[in-house]
């Protein structure tokens, strides 16, 4: 895994979360071929997060074009850091956890030929584990790996929401 700093300043941070807490796209985020299980939502489960998926090639979605703009300009600078000449996004989507929430783990795609770039838009005691290791979410960082890796994201304990943009590319 590569981790990049300072991508973007951090008050275009908070902006970036300002027009996604105002977003009507959220929907509850499927981690697993299992999808959302009808007849769990309830105060005894935990579920995964939310999910604004603002661009995806595979199920034709671009909406959000303000969001886009901002996940193309952070990934322009990951691919830069990367060296990354060739590529193609695959998807770009937003993730929203409160705490008591946490995904499964699961693997973003299976083909050796994608990276995984999950982007922190602000700092908390949330995270994401990469196999067994845990890494938090510090604002205006990229954590870049392998797509077909396990992972599992997981919302904070003491701070109220984490906030985080992950895209695929194919390589």
């Amino acid at each position: 895994m590569k981790i990049y700093n300072n991508i973007l300043p951090h008050d275009l941070n908070s902006k970036i979360i300002q027009i996604l807490v105002e977003s009507p796209h959220w929907q509850f985020a499927e981690d697993d071929e299992k999808g959302i299980l009808p007849g769990v939502f309830d105060n005894s489960v935990n579920h995964s997060a939310f999910i604004l998926s603002s661009f995806d090639i595979f199920k034709n979605t671009n909406c959000a074009p303000i969001l886009n703009i901002y996940a193309d300009v952070i990934l322009q600078f990951v691919l830069k850091e990367c060296g990354i000449d060739k590529y193609k996004l695959q998807r770009a989507c937003w993730n929203y956890y409160m705490p008591g929430m946490s995904g499964n783990y699961h693997m973003d795609n299976e083909n050796d030929n994608r990276l995984s770039i999950l982007y922190s838009l602000n700092t908390t005691d949330g995270g994401f584990y990469l196999e067994d290791k845990f890494f938090p979410d510090i604002m205006g960082q990229a954590k870049v790996f392998k797509s077909n890796i396990k992972h599992k994201g997981v919302g904070p304990i003491k701070d109220k929401a984490r906030f985080n943009l992950n895209m695929i590319i194919i390589v």
